[in-house]
């Protein structure tokens, strides 16, 4: 049985015993909001192997589990981003938004909103979300090492630089800003600090984390070893290649042309939202 089997199993088996336990016993809101996650974890399961009809189904049984939550809708827009069907995915995650309850829910659905002006070069609404969604959860490390990566299109390595210094006083095992500092030391030829902060982020990357090692691999200019563990993250679905073509720790692999002919191998069908 692969990975994905796995998985797929072990939550279709947590399912069925709440589901058991939901009509012998009056349901509690804990029980309702497990059954509604293994849903939306389901959805996200499907979505990275590329069966989008699937992941929608999911979304639409937690919706209807939990139709006041702001995560089966979550889930639906990631979907959509997957799909690059970046206007549904905005549509989405904003009705998302008016169901959250709290700064924290909140954070999380902005940093998605945030993702999907990164990916649409909408630079400054990008930078306005992620801002937001840090502001309203200090503690949500993906929206402020985003506001990295928007300086980082930008080509202002400096300002990004020290977005990722700053982050790495409070959150110093945050791989995702130890790897943009390094793409930051790199661009402005700071060789002397490359080395410890290579050999850190080595420290951080758990062994079977390929994505990671290739992202890093990419940062640190050793391209073959790069596509040798993005073939095997591709491989594992531990990205959506929709996903991994716009991720700017792999920009200085990006032109190479095996980059594409991989993406284009594991792409997977239905790009196009029907749902």
């Amino acid at each position: 049985m692969g990975l994905f089997e796995g998985a797929e199993a072990t939550y279709r088996s947590v399912y069925w015993d709440y589901t058991l336990y939901f009509y012998l016993n009056k349901p509690s809101p804990e029980f309702v909001s497990v059954l509604e996650t293994v849903h939306t974890n389901l959805s996200d399961l499907y979505r990275a192997a590329g069966e989008y009809d699937a992941a929608f189904s999911e979304c639409s049984s937690a919706a209807s589990i939990s139709p006041n939550s702001p995560w089966p809708l979550y889930s639906r827009g990631w979907v959509y981003v997957s799909q690059e069907n970046y206007r549904n995915a905005l549509e989405t995650f904003r009705s998302g938004l008016e169901k959250c309850s709290n700064d924290s829910e909140r954070s999380t659905l902005n940093y998605a909103i945030g993702e999907v002006h990164l990916w649409q070069q909408a630079l400054d609404r990008a930078l306005e979300y992620y801002t937001l969604a840090a502001t309203q959860n200090p503690y949500n490390v993906d929206a402020s090492n985003q506001i990295g990566v928007v300086y980082r299109r930008r080509e202002d390595y400096q300002g990004a630089l020290q977005q990722y210094q700053e982050m790495l006083k409070q959150f110093p095992d945050y791989q995702w800003a130890r790897i943009g500092l390094i793409a930051c030391l790199k661009h402005l030829d700071r060789k002397p600090d490359l080395e410890p902060s290579i050999a850190e982020a080595r420290r951080l990357i758990l062994s079977d984390d390929e994505y990671t090692k290739a992202c890093l691999e990419s940062v640190c200019g050793d391209t073959d070893k790069a596509f040798e563990w993005l073939r095997v993250a591709l491989q594992k679905r531990q990205r959506n290649p929709a996903e991994v073509r716009t991720d700017d720790d792999l920009f200085f692999i990006r032109n190479d042309p095996r980059f594409e002919q991989l993406l284009s191998e594991y792409k997977a069908s239905g790009d196009v939202a029907t749902a």
